[in-house]
């Protein structure tokens, strides 16, 4: 798949099903705990933060960098993946270390 434009693919980290005390989540508690997701940056739009006066490199949103972006941003690909397409301006931040 290859993003177009602005839009830039990308692979959501698997919903914690623990807590760190060892607890396990019920399903709506781990849906709940969602509010801001991380991923990583499988592929990036050729178009992308042009519209920001930007680039990619500049924003430091490139293949393999470790992103977070809202809930409900995005287009999911399918049921049985982790994959999502994102604009651009989805992406809330870039994960220095995590």
């Amino acid at each position: 798949m290859k993003p177009v434009l602005h839009r830039i693919l990308v692979k959501r980290d698997p919903v914690e099903k623990k807590t760190e005390s060892g607890l396990i989540l019920a399903l709506n508690e781990r849906s709940e705990a969602k509010a801001a997701i991380k991923g990583t940056v499988i592929k990036v739009g050729r178009t992308a933060y042009e519209s920001f006066g930007s680039s990619p490199h500049d924003e430091g949103v490139l293949p393999g960098v470790r992103v977070m972006f809202a809930k409900y941003s995005g287009a999911e690909i399918g049921d049985d993946t982790d994959l999502i397409w994102l604009n651009d301006e989805d992406i809330l931040g870039v994960i220095d270390n995590d």
